[in-house]
């Protein structure tokens, strides 16, 4: 995890390192440089650098935390699996075995998801947010007013956004448990659905779920 941290950082503080690097590319050939030309193709040089370096500790942040999220649903799916063994027979019988199915498989795998890309995009987006504002300030401290008013904001707006989303997301993934767990049992009662005549009763059951 702290290889994705560290090589996304990098990267980000790469890729705010272009900007400046062409700016100081105009400014040498608009400020009357000595020999324009030369200062052109180290900076060109600097430049081809840096999209290199970015290139290559971006792919390296990709590559972590796709282990990490791998190794959180493998573990996660690890220690669930015990702890079932562990249950007695009594608690077993006391749960629908299809809703077990449902969270040992789709809800455990959120985790996978949840990391990548969930944190993934969200430290991306973040330091892709804060790190421009380092360099702006380097530049001239007055210009970071109206980025700063924009981020307060922006975190205002996203605040209000996710306490109207989550409730809902909740309701979706335990609804989507239900659904799952009520489409096993048809499937492996299919026999029995077909026998007794209730594919319409089924049809019904499993539209009203699924529009939950």
């Amino acid at each position: 995890m702290w290889a994705f941290v560290v090589t996304s950082l990098v990267a980000s503080l790469l890729n705010g390192m272009v900007p400046g690097y062409t700016g100081q590319a105009f400014d040498k050939v608009l400020g009357g440089a000595d020999d324009p030309r030369v200062e052109l193709i180290r900076i060109s040089i600097v430049l081809m650098v840096i999209v290199i370096a970015r290139a290559v500790f971006d792919i390296a942040a990709r590559y972590a935390i796709e282990v990490a999220a791998k190794r959180l649903e493998r573990d996660a799916r690890q220690e669930l699996f015990t702890s079932l063994l562990g249950k007695s027979q009594t608690f077993h019988n006391r749960q629908k075995v299809d809703d077990l199915m449902a969270r040992a498989t789709n809800d455990v795998r959120q985790l996978n998801f949840m990391m990548s890309p969930g944190v993934d995009l969200i430290l991306d987006s973040m330091t892709a947010l804060f790190i421009p504002l380092i360099f702006i300030a380097i530049i001239d401290t007055r210009l970071l007013l109206v980025p700063v008013v924009f981020v307060v904001l922006f975190f205002i707006a996203l605040w209000e956004y996710m306490r109207r989303l989550s409730p809902v997301s909740e309701r979706m993934r335990s609804q989507f448990g239900v659904v799952n767990a009520d489409l096993n049992e048809a499937v492996r009662g299919i026999e029995v659905i077909k026998a007794t005549g209730q594919e319409a009763q089924e049809k019904r059951k499993f539209y009203r779920h699924a529009r939950l």
